[in-house]
């Protein structure tokens, strides 16, 4: 795809990125003390994503075209416009669980990021409630985005904590307007810093790259029964 003489004209939608708690916290994490970690999740129940119809027919469950590193694969795009480009450590593949798919219904990702940041992170659609957002830890301090709520939450070294909520996050069609706004203004060769403070989509280079780690993490997972969750790194 990147061989064809336009793909630098070529956007991929990444809704995420059009948050306002997302672009609030990128601003935040460029000043952090680094080496640092990072937990990324995403965690919910797939039969509640589209309740009106049997989630064992949709293309979610098809191994061919679903499961939750190409559902979720927003979350590992996001990580690497805060933290850098991924190399892959590990991953964990889960293809069985509660869920009757052929599809991976969970991952377990660890990746180190050119920006010295460790990264996991935790993707399935096996957990009720719902949970999703990032946790960062740093010698300055701790900061949270916690998608469901809205939320950025800023721990100092000292212990002192703010919180920011953004309420139109929780409006889907303000989100995504404000993505096509941005990819309408602008183009995707444009400044990333600018592209990413007005929330436009990922260009097609992020787009693959962000696939490719998900693609590696497949390819050289270990494949089998789910384990425990892991805790977030402390």
């Amino acid at each position: 795809l990147t061989a064809h003489l336009r793909h630098t004209l070529v956007w991929v939608a990444a809704p995420l990125r059009a948050h306002e708690g997302f672009r609030h916290l990128r601003r935040l994490v460029r000043h952090l003390d680094v080496p640092a970690s990072a937990h990324v999740w995403s965690q919910s129940w797939l039969p509640d994503w589209r309740p009106d119809r049997d989630y064992r027919e949709s293309y979610s469950a098809r191994a061919d075209e679903g499961g939750v590193l190409r559902d979720l694969v927003h979350e590992i795009d996001y990580a690497g416009v805060l933290f850098g480009a991924p190399t892959l450590l590990g991953a964990t593949v889960e293809t069985s669980g509660p869920l009757d798919i052929e599809a991976d219904q969970a991952a377990t990702l660890l990746w180190s990021t050119d920006r010295s940041f460790t990264v996991t992170s935790r993707l399935d659609y096996t957990t009720r409630p719902t949970s999703r957002g990032v946790v960062v830890r740093s010698p300055g301090g701790t900061l949270e985005w916690d998608v469901v709520r809205a939320s950025v939450r800023h721990t100092t070294a000292d212990g002192e904590s703010t919180e920011q909520v953004f309420d139109l996050d929780l409006d889907r069609d303000i989100v995504m307007g404000t993505q096509a706004r941005a990819a309408l203004d602008l183009l995707p060769t444009a400044p990333a810093d600018q592209r990413i403070a007005r929330g436009a989509p990922a260009t097609l280079a992020e787009g693959i790259a962000a696939v490719r780690l998900c693609d590696a993490a497949r390819a050289g997972g270990v494949t089998g029964p789910a384990p425990s969750t892991p805790e977030e790194p402390s």
